[in-house]
């Protein structure tokens, strides 16, 4: 006998709305990537840069796609589970909604070339792959994965006798023959839509495999595939004590490594890098955990409607957000990033979120699926979805 439909899991949807706006400040600290400006504010503006500087560097940077990434992951294996649940196996139909995947994020980054769309679609084949692998097997692979090969290649690289080398070669080869991205401030958009379907491609690719960045995140793919069979969002007392101990685990490894990493390690050295990029795992994991049970909460579950609309259309918001501010802050649309602080720029992030939710809940309130989402979804069923809600 098939099984019924599972109930969407809100608080998920919550999640990834939060992990959107992360993703977000973190952009718009780094002016999407453009060279930041020679401003040197005094008094309270100083002061304000500080405190964004701080938000950015404590709470968002390493940390937002992480938690995309896992909730990537989780997401992936709902909806194979959820068609195997019906009696069919989705698997060959979601790989062809990877590929589409992929291209809406090279249509993302003819704006920014930081994009994460076609990285997801790409490796997201590996959840596929490993879908039916034991979960015991996932849970090594995924802590192998976030040991980070090439941090301890790295750390061994500083360690007498070893020969690194070959590691060094390999490390200088991707950026063989680059051209250097067109200056923001100055160039037309279609100088910068060019060179970031080309060599910043390269570039990006080159950024995440040695910056540990891909490993961490297929790493966190495949925590969120665990999080999945084991349920944990459904609700029940004994999953709430599940989300308890991961929330614990969580802030205590953070503690732990934060006094690790402030008690003398050498600025740039491969340890401390390694334990900063476990730290920013241990604080997803924290965050995971303790704002899944506070959004479960009776006090807050029926609150939920604004953000869990939000999450529902992240593909729409993700590009929404790029196209919105790099026009903004680059020099083919308003130019302001010449003028903005870090504070301003958060201030913006804030406020183009705002925005955001309120079209979200909007634009829920009469249609089934965002824009973006309709049209990927119509595309990997081959058949146009109805947009509309009935009734």
């Amino acid at each position: 006998m098939k099984e019924e439909r599972r109930p969407r899991i809100h608080v998920v949807d919550a999640l990834r709305a939060l992990a959107l706006l992360g993703i977000l400040l973190v952009h718009c600290h780094d002016y999407y990537n453009a060279a930041a400006p020679a401003l040197h504010p005094g008094g309270w503006m100083a002061e304000a840069n500080g405190v964004a500087d701080w938000l950015y560097r404590e709470l968002f940077v390493s940390k937002a796609y992480l938690l995309f990434a896992f909730l990537f992951g989780l997401s992936t294996f709902l909806q194979l589970d959820h068609a195997e649940r019906k009696g069919v196996d989705f698997r060959g139909r979601f790989m062809w909604r990877l590929a589409l995947l992929v291209l809406f994020g090279l249509g993302h980054t003819l704006f920014y070339n930081g994009d994460v769309l076609m990285i997801f679609g790409v490796f997201g084949f590996v959840l596929v792959a490993l879908y039916r692998v034991p979960s015991f097997v996932l849970a090594c692979l995924a802590a192998v994965l976030c040991l980070n090969p090439g941090f301890v290649f790295d750390f061994l690289s500083g360690c007498e006798g070893f020969d690194s080398s070959c590691l060094t070669a390999l490390s200088r080869s991707w950026g063989d023959g680059l051209s250097p991205a067109p200056a923001q401030a100055t160039a037309s958009w279609w100088e910068l839509a060019r060179w970031n379907v080309t060599d910043g491609l390269v570039a990006r690719m080159s950024y995440m495999v040695y910056s540990g960045r891909l490993s961490f995140m297929l790493g966190m793919f495949l925590c969120g595939m665990l999080a999945g069979r084991a349920a944990m969002f459904d609700g029940a007392p004994e999953k709430k004590k599940l989300l308890v101990r991961l929330g614990c685990a969580g802030v205590a490894v953070y503690a732990v490594l934060a006094a690790g990493v402030a008690v003398g390690l050498k600025p740039g050295f491969a340890l401390e890098r390694l334990l900063v990029s476990w730290q920013h795992v241990a604080f997803v994991a924290g965050f995971v955990g303790w704002v899944s049970l506070l959004m479960a909460s009776r006090y807050v579950c029926g609150k939920l409607g604004w953000l869990s609309c939000m999450g529902r259309m992240s593909l729409t918001c993700y590009v929404m957000q790029s196209v919105v501010m790099t026009w903004v802050l680059f020099g083919w649309g308003l130019g302001f990033g010449r003028e903005m602080g870090s504070a301003w720029c958060l201030v913006a992030g804030f406020g183009l979120y705002g925005v955001q939710l309120a079209f979200c809940r909007v634009w829920m309130g009469w249609a089934r699926f965002g824009p973006l989402e309709w049209l990927w979804r119509s595309a990997t069923l081959g058949v146009w979805q109805p947009l509309r809600k009935r009734g």
